[in-house]
């Protein structure tokens, strides 16, 4: 047991510098503002920005783009793991560059937010909808964008320790 707690001790005495605290609470705190804003109409509210863009307010008990409905418990509990994770592999991911740095703040910073919703809530508020793609939401955006931006980084990009 002791040794469990050393490593949950190890996973969280990561540190991070002022200007990444700084990213990560700008995607949590704009995701927390936009879901705010939206959440003052009524469940279902729909309305065209554009021919190809509309808001609708819809709850979210699944993972992303609705699958998984009514497993909210079980999101939660992946997200925390999930988090963790982030926190544990932090000098890795540093070490493929700015880009992976980045990413990982995104990351964090997105499923920070949705966090808060499922904790507090027990669902996540989407709103964002093209019509031709489930709605979704900031902290969506800025996890997907963060998955990708890692992705590419980690395989095209070059570590610290290699030469360019």
């Amino acid at each position: 047991m002791s040794d469990l707690l050393a490593k949950v001790k190890q996973i969280f005495a990561v540190r991070f510098s002022l200007p990444e605290i700084l990213t990560i609470a700008l995607v949590f705190c704009l995701d927390r503002v936009t879901k705010f804003i939206v959440s003052a109409y009524p469940l279902g509210y729909s309305k065209k920005i554009f021919n190809f863009f509309y808001i609708t307010y819809i709850h979210n008990t699944g993972a992303a783009f609705g699958m998984g409905q009514n497993l909210n418990l079980l999101f939660t509990l992946i997200a925390f793991v999930l988090i963790a994770a982030l926190f544990y592999y932090k000098e890795y991911i540093y070490s493929h560059g700015r880009a992976a740095r980045l990413a990982l703040l995104f990351i964090l910073g997105g499923a920070l937010g949705n966090l808060y919703d499922r904790v507090l809530h027990g669902m996540v508020i989407d709103f964002l909808d093209f019509r031709i793609w489930p709605v979704f939401n900031i902290a969506d955006s800025f996890i997907s964008i963060g998955g990708v931006l890692l992705m590419w980084s980690m395989f095209f990009g070059c570590r610290k320790n290699e030469k360019n």
